[in-house]
């Protein structure tokens, strides 16, 4: 411990955080200090970052764990004054900054039902101490006076109110509540840093037989590649994913040390009082300092970032300029765009109150009316103070499915251009999400029953290569150790609803939410101890509140539902010859899903480029989904509507397009065409879709002879429309539907004789080439 008190005397308290019969701590010590007055010099300043940091203070008093400590967040408390007065709660006693600290499994366990990773580096990032974090500085709120390294050494300001510091940011605000809420009901829980979890994955000691469940809580913002990285392993491993937080996994920062590694810094001297190398030796080598320089708020010129390394980059892990870029909702399907402050509330339809996650919950019929279908309405703040989004795009997570849904209309505190700024006007829907997480399979080998996907996503296989991908697809449902679920709540402030022992504004705890979050748990394996939960709910009340019935919580039980769902397309039929496709070029696919395992169907994907990329159809059961077809290709990446930036900025294009066709079209001899009927209110239009099949060779030889067309060899190919349905345990089912085949020798002229559309960049190692023509 690094003291600064102008004291002759003072003592160091010690607590454990947790429930211990509603205390919310346990005292396990004093450290007594006696001595002069002490003045510890003043905190070191790095010009160039505006980084504080207090590393040359003195060590002043310790604490030695004991052997037999218990995993948990600990606190130390600074205390002036006679050594009983904290104890014996006296007024006159005056207190220090509290210092939080991990106290992490021994190595030789390391094994519990949950691992509760704390968000410290989103503690360190907002602490005001010295006068600067990485939002404002020198007693101005701008971004342009900022830090942009933070330092673990320095005292915490976070648990002062505004505009010292700023309690939502700190282990009190919303991760302090769950801590309470796990240990109340006895559930087997462990506790690790930032830093310890990327140890634990560097070590491969993130295993499904050590935890069950690893678990991201409160306001989460801050992540290193390490972090990241370390929680899709976990994922794979088959370790469920819990984020019980809001505006995760969205600021890209690394270690000091690896900083100075790739700038080079070690040898050079900064406006410091000694070379960097020698000064910060200690903390650079132990995850003391953080670098943030938050380059997406420099401006989104791309030609500021071209020589940007991308181990150095510290923007959002979202924008597009850091190579390649890390989209946060590929992790758990929630992406963050409403800022603060915000006290919003949760909806709940009747609809969506029937999925597993709101099961044991008698919700409040009264609420319907002929307008609404809500069952069930949060107390005002659940959504805060910063929230996420559920975004249907290529980064989606495969068999996400939705458990709420709640729109909003929300002004000047949208985020725009990737974190660059935060005063966005427009309509965004809240939607808690799940999934269920299956490693990506092995390839088919090359056979009779192989399916072939090329880099550009066409699916080029026979009738029996669907039947072995639906076999594949059955294997890894029924391989039901490797699949972990990841649930997204989307909100920094879900935790407020377990317990109100807590910092921040008031809200009402809410029973609704605690029986949620246990069931969650139980999907996830994980039970609360049965003699503690009955024991207290022995004692619990059953009222009313506004909006909905406090009632008792029932205890959960694990999931038995282990069969998949099925789903079928209706239209398009599988022997369809012409799809109707609206006047802006939408096409509507419909169908059906039903669940045999015992659960509710949860959702519906469709995919329209043979499964490479998903997107959720509207409705459950009886479900459609809109597809849009593009204008010529200007910008557009594939059929999947998803596109990227190279290292120069320019749209990536691929070989999937889609173009004007004139009615003019030379046919080789037998071929089969099919027709998209294009229907406007007072015309009709029939135009055929053409594919063209040739290799490379054929189109490089082709190009030093434009006079004549090429003799293309004719191959069949599969027009795939796939839909699968997700059930609300996360199961999903595979079966791929082929809607259009046959055989095509097409090639498109234009009057000269020239081909009217090339290519450009083709690979050499493409086999395959698609060029589908929708409109008229």
């Amino acid at each position: 411990v690094n003291c600064s008190i102008i004291s002759s005397s003072y003592e160091v308290n010690v607590y454990r955080l947790g429930y211990y019969n509603g205390k919310g701590a346990r005292f396990l010590g004093t450290t007594m200090h006696k001595s002069k007055n002490i003045k510890q010099p003043n905190c070191q300043w790095e010009s160039w970052s505006r980084m504080v940091d207090c590393s040359n203070w003195m060590i002043t008093d310790e604490w030695v764990i004991p052997g037999d400590a218990v995993s948990g967040v600990y606190v130390a408390v600074p205390a002036f004054d006679s050594t009983s007065a904290l104890r014996n709660n006296k007024s006159n006693k005056s207190y220090g900054s509290y210092i939080p600290f991990v106290v992490r499994q021994n190595q030789s366990v390391l094994k519990s039902d949950i691992l509760f990773k704390t968000s410290d580096l989103t503690w360190v990032a907002y602490n005001l101490f010295g006068g600067w974090n990485v939002y404002r500085g020198g007693g101005e709120f701008s971004f342009a006076s900022r830090a942009k390294k933070a330092s673990y050494n320095r005292p915490y300001f976070n648990r002062l109110p505004e505009p010292h510091g700023k309690q939502q940011n700190f282990i009190f605000g919303s991760e302090f509540p769950l801590i309470y809420w796990l240990e109340k009901y006895g559930y087997d829980v462990s506790y690790a840093s930032c830093s310890d979890v990327e140890d634990m994955y560097s070590h491969g000691l993130l295993k499904k037989d050590r935890y069950r469940i690893l678990l991201s809580v409160g306001h989460d913002e801050y992540w290193t590649p390490e972090l990241r990285a370390a929680h899709f392993a976990a994922r794979d491993e088959g370790i469920h994913l819990a984020f019980l937080s809001g505006n995760e996994a969205f600021w890209r920062v690394i270690w000091a040390e690896n900083y100075n590694i790739a700038n080079n810094l070690n040898s050079k001297a900064r406006s410091l009082k000694a070379p960097i190398d020698k000064l910060f030796q200690h903390q650079d080598n132990n995850r003391r300092v953080i670098v943030c320089q938050k380059e997406t708020i420099e401006g989104f010129s791309l030609s500021n970032f071209t020589k940007t390394k991308a181990e150095m980059w510290t923007g959002t892990f979202i924008d597009p300029r850091h190579r390649p870029a890390e989209h946060q909702h590929s992790l758990n399907g929630q992406y963050f765009m409403v800022n603060a402050m915000r006290r919003d509330r949760l909806l709940l339809s009747h609809r969506d109150s029937r999925l597993r996650l709101w099961r044991n919950i008698a919700f409040n019929s009264s609420l319907i009316t002929s307008n609404s279908q809500t069952v069930y309405i949060s107390p005002s703040g659940l959504l805060g103070y910063e929230w996420d989004a559920s975004i249907d795009d290529c980064h989606r997570p495969n068999g996400m499915f939705t458990l709420s849904h709640t729109p909003m209309i929300i002004k000047s505190s949208l985020m725009e251009t990737f974190g660059a700024s935060y005063k966005g006007n427009g309509t965004v829907s809240h939607k808690l999400s799940m999934f269920r997480h299956f490693p990506s399979p092995l390839p088919l080998q090359s056979n009779s029953n192989s399916m072939n996907l090329n880099d550009y996503g066409l699916l080029m296989c026979s009738n029996a290569s669907l039947i072995a991908l639906h076999q594949l697809a059955s294997h890894i449902n029924t391989n039901k150790d490797k699949g972990s679920l990841v649930f997204g709540a989307g909100t920094v402030q879900w935790t407020w609803a377990l317990s109100s022992f807590r910092d921040g504004e008031p809200m009402d705890e809410d029973t609704v939410i605690q029986q949620a979050t246990l069931n969650l748990l139980a999907d996830m394996d994980v039970l609360p101890s049965v003699e503690i939960f009955h024991a207290l709910e022995k004692s619990q009340i059953a009222r009313q509140t506004k909006g909905h019935l406090q009632h008792k919580l029932v205890f959960p039980t694990l999931n038995k539902d282990f069969e998949a769902p099925k789903s079928r397309i209706v239209s398009p039929s599988r022997n369809t010859k012409r799809l109707i496709v609206s006047k802006n070029g939408t096409l509507r696919i419909r169908g059906t899903a039903i669940d045999y395992g015992g659960g509710n169907v949860a959702g519906v994907e469709v995919s329209l480029n043979g499964g490479r990329t998903w997107h959720a159809a509207v409705g459950r059961e009886s479900w459609y989904y809109d597809h849009r077809f593009s204008n010529p290709p200007t910008s557009l990446a594939d059929t999947s509507d998803c596109s990227s930036f190279n290292s120069d900025g320019e749209t990536t294009i691929s070989a999937f397009r889609n173009a004007l066709m004139k009615k003019g079209v030379w046919l080789y001899d037998d071929y089969v065409s099919y027709e998209w009927e294009i229907r406007s209110a007072t015309t009709t239009h029939s135009v055929p879709v053409v594919i063209l099949t040739m290799d490379s060779q054929q189109s490089q030889s082709h190009q030093q002879n434009k006079s004549t067309p090429p003799k293309i060899r004719s191959k069949p190919l599969q027009l795939l429309i796939l839909s699968r349905a997700v059930d609300d345990s996360g199961w999903k089912e595979n079966h791929l539907i082929a809607t259009q085949q046959g055989l095509c020798d097409v090639y498109m002229m234009t009057k000269n004789g020239y081909p009217s559309y090339r290519l450009k960049n083709i690979p050499q190692n493409m086999a395959n080439i698609q060029l589908t023509f929708i409109k008229n």
